[in-house]
């Protein structure tokens, strides 16, 4: 059973933490009353889900939108979401330069960065792969060619480039 939850579209708050009242919850405590009062104030404030469910959403991508043999993804919504929805950028003040956030050599899908051609960056990879990252430092990456997923879960805001493409490049590296 896939247990990841996008707030958009549920209160994730009430299956966040279920714990014995009188427990102390610490750190998972803060963050918890956090998520209450941005739901409350109608804020979204992200995804929440496990390292493996958000493998087997990535799987579910790869594999074209089906699971476990079944389908949660429409053939067509995942090639909509993998597919570059820029274009070509000819205004000068769109082009793709250096504050890009996907990167040389990338458009944008819907929710992730679309590697254009094979080159074009210095992270290793092929054209189509697609990648996204999170603000404290989740990441992931998509290779269709290589029939390849990365997932790397960590808490580092302030070095989450470094690592992210750390682990790209170890993770491509293994590769025979």
């Amino acid at each position: 059973m896939v247990r990841w939850l996008l707030a958009v579209v549920f209160s994730v708050v009430p299956v966040l933490a279920q714990v014995r009242e009188g427990v102390d919850l610490g750190v998972l405590g803060a963050f918890k009353a956090c998520l209450e009062a941005e739901v409350a104030q109608g804020r979204l404030p992200g995804a929440v889900a496990t390292a493996l469910d958000y493998y087997r959403f990535l799987q579910a991508l790869l594999n074209g939108g089906t699971l476990e043999g079944k389908r949660i993804l429409s053939p067509k919504s995942v090639a909509l979401m993998t597919a570059d929805h820029l274009g070509p950028l000819y205004l000068p003040s769109l082009q793709r330069g250096a504050p890009y956030l996907p990167g040389p050599g990338y458009g944008f899908g819907l929710g992730f960065a679309v590697r254009l051609e094979d080159g074009g960056n210095p992270l290793p990879g092929s054209k189509g792969d697609y990648f996204w990252a999170g603000l404290f430092g989740t990441y992931f990456f998509v290779d269709p060619k290589e029939r390849l997923i990365g997932v790397f879960m960590t808490q580092s805001p302030g070095g989450r480039t470094y690592y992210a493409q750390l682990f790209r490049n170890a993770v491509y590296a293994s590769l025979r």
